[in-house]
């Protein structure tokens, strides 16, 4: 419970200041609160929302990371073919 308050306040001020680099972490542990709380839809939801603000700061590398965690969210929802595509996406940024 305490992550999930902390997790949500904490993106509420990194969106205040404008700070991309903070809102997208915090906007992926709240994505793997989210999740261990088992609720995928909104877990993928976050996750989708981390890789948007990260797209427009990081490098190759970290977007990659945080797109795998889409990759497991999608498995986990039984969207085998969204995650594969993604998968094959990935594969060949790289």
């Amino acid at each position: 419970d305490e992550l999930g308050e902390a997790s949500k306040s904490t993106i509420e001020q990194f969106t205040g200041l404008g700070d991309w680099w903070g809102l997208a972490l915090a906007q992926q542990m709240r994505s793997e609160w989210f999740s261990v709380n088992g609720d995928l839809d909104a877990a993928l939801a976050m996750s989708e929302l981390a890789t948007e603000n990260l797209e427009r700061i990081t490098s190759s590398w970290d977007l990659a990371q945080q797109r795998a965690l889409t990759v497991s969210l999608l498995l986990r929802l039984g969207r085998r073919d969204e995650a594969f595509a993604l998968l094959e996406e990935l594969l060949g940024e790289a």
